[in-house]
């Protein structure tokens, strides 16, 4: 059975509220048309004496704010603390240390899949007998370490949505 999450607005009378909640609406009925396993499954809207009460939405169990920082901490402590969440690899005590968009395959659904784990070992491994895609990571850092993976992610983010090649971290 399906579950679904409410969201709800408290006050839908300002002008404003109530084009953001239009807006929404419309951009989750083009999903709704057109679904995806990446993006929130939407069923529909609740509608009380002609107003929008809600929008429906499947449950799922948990964000991604929740597994990476359960104990709710600000971002500094977040950052400061030994015991944060951790993506799967890094609970495994593992750094992928070459992630890339050549080394994501793309699932039958369009999920993606991380693979080539060569390059993957142990934070505070030495990475000098490794091989590293060109222009890919930084070429000053010679142990695996998480933030690696998180440096490389950061590249992802400005080769997808960047507009200039300067603000790439590492230059080709």
């Amino acid at each position: 059975m399906l579950e679904n999450a409410l969201k709800r607005s408290t006050d839908v009378s300002s002008s404003f509220i109530l084009d953001l909640v239009l807006n929404e609406i419309a951009t989750c009925e083009v999903i709704k048309d057109q679904p995806h396993p990446n993006i929130a499954t939407y069923s529909g809207c609740v509608a009380s004496g002609g107003r929008v009460t809600g929008l429906c939405f499947k449950r799922y169990p948990e964000t991604l704010m929740a597994k990476v920082n359960p104990g709710h901490l600000n971002k500094s402590m977040l950052i400061m603390s030994e015991d944060r969440g951790h993506p799967a690899s890094a609970r495994l005590g593992i750094a992928h240390s070459d992630l890339n968009p050549a080394n994501v395959m793309i699932t039958e659904d369009d999920a993606p899949v991380i693979i080539d784990f060569d390059s993957s070992s142990a934070p505070g491994t030495a990475l000098d007998k490794t091989k590293l895609t060109y222009g890919r990571f930084d070429p000053g850092v010679h142990v695996s370490r998480e933030s690696n993976d998180i440096d490389a992610l950061e590249e992802w983010r400005i080769w997808l949505a960047g507009s200039s090649p300067d603000e790439f971290q590492f230059k080709t």
